[in-house]
């Protein structure tokens, strides 16, 4: 069973889809986290090309890891899921997302990686569409962008980042404009998939909701 988790920053999809995992035993793989990696290694000079970027993820020196239900993104061995998190990062992968070849780059190396499991919860927003556009389940996650910008403001704070408020709201509506406006795979309802609104919905509810619809 592949089921596909899409929608617009911070609207939740990421931490249902663990929640979900966790409930269900049914592995979960990032593909947020994927794309996050490759506009860090973008960002920082890792990689001069998405060609580049590719080579890496093919050759397995980037690894997507799943333990005690937590998903890491190892490079060479070492954990760079933290730095994954950064708003500057944010901000490069949607600046990333706007070229049509990086895409198509990045969604056949998923693709192929995905193909790997049998079954497979999978979120980020090309979910659905490029990605597992034939998934047994697809999930449209969203919820109001103040409201996306306060789970995001939270998540940062948490994570030691020093932010504020007003500027986390305007990333999240820049972003939220690249991703619709881009030419290739812009973010949208994917075909089939149900529309989940997070906005006044706790995690626990909305796992409760497609677990009901997907049977476990």
């Amino acid at each position: 069973m592949k089921v596909t988790l899409n929608g617009p920053a911070g609207a939740g999809k990421g931490t249902i889809s663990r929640a979900l995992s966790k409930e269900t035993g049914i592995p979960h793989v990032d593909v947020g986290l994927v794309f996050r990696f490759a506009a860090y290694a973008l960002h920082t000079g890792l990689c001069s090309t998405v060609a580049d970027v590719k080579t890496l993820i093919v050759s397995r020196r980037m690894e997507h890891t799943w333990k005690d239900q937590k998903v890491s993104i190892l490079f060479d061995k070492q954990d760079v899921t933290a730095f994954l998190h950064d708003p500057a990062i944010a901000l490069a992968i949607a600046h990333l997302s706007t070229v049509r070849s990086n895409l198509i780059s990045i969604a056949d190396v998923l693709n192929t990686f995905l193909e790997e499991y049998e079954d497979v919860i999978c979120d980020g927003k090309s979910a659905g569409t490029t990605i597992l556009p034939l998934a047994d389940f697809k999930f449209y996650v969203t919820a109001d962008e103040e409201e996306r910008a306060s789970r995001r403001f939270t998540d940062l704070v948490q994570r030691g980042f020093q932010v504020v408020y007003e500027q986390v709201l305007s990333d999240v509506r820049e972003r939220d404009l690249l991703d619709r406006q881009r030419d290739y795979d812009p973010l949208t309802i994917p075909e089939g998939a149900l529309v989940l609104d997070t906005t006044h919905m706790a995690v626990e509810e909305s796992v409760r909701r497609i677990r009901s619809i997907i049977g476990r």
